[in-house]
C-alpha cells in the first residue's frame, strides 16, 4: 500500500488537509507518496512559491509520520469490515 499525503506550506507554518479558507493562503504544497516502509516513492510539488531542503526534509518527514497513521486507520477500517 502507497500512501499519499499533502503537507501545505502556509507562511511559516506547515498544514495537513487545508479548508477553503486555508487553501488560499497556501503558498506551497508538497505531495509525497510513502510506501509501508517508510520509502518515499513520488513527490509533487505546487505552488508559486518556493521551499528551501529544509522545508522539503520536515514536509517529507511530516508525511511519513502521517502516512503510518493513516494506513493504521485503514488497516483498522477493513479488519472491522471482516
Amino acid at each position: 500500500y502507497v500512501g499519499k499525503v499533502t503537507v501545505c506550506k502556509v507562511g511559516n507554518s506547515m498544514i495537513l488537509d487545508p479548508d477553503i479558507e486555508e487553501e488560499s493562503g497556501v503558498n506551497a504544497k508538497l505531495t509525497v507518496a510513502v510506501r509501508e516502509d517508510d520509502m518515499v516513492v513520488a513527490m509533487q510539488k505546487q505552488g508559486s512559491t518556493g521551499i528551501t531542503m529544509k522545508e522539503a526534509k520536515e514536509m517529507i518527514e511530516i508525511a511519513i509520520e502521517k502516512s503510518k497513521h493513516l494506513r493504521k486507520t485503514l488497516e483498522k477500517a477493513v479488519k472491522s469490515k471482516k
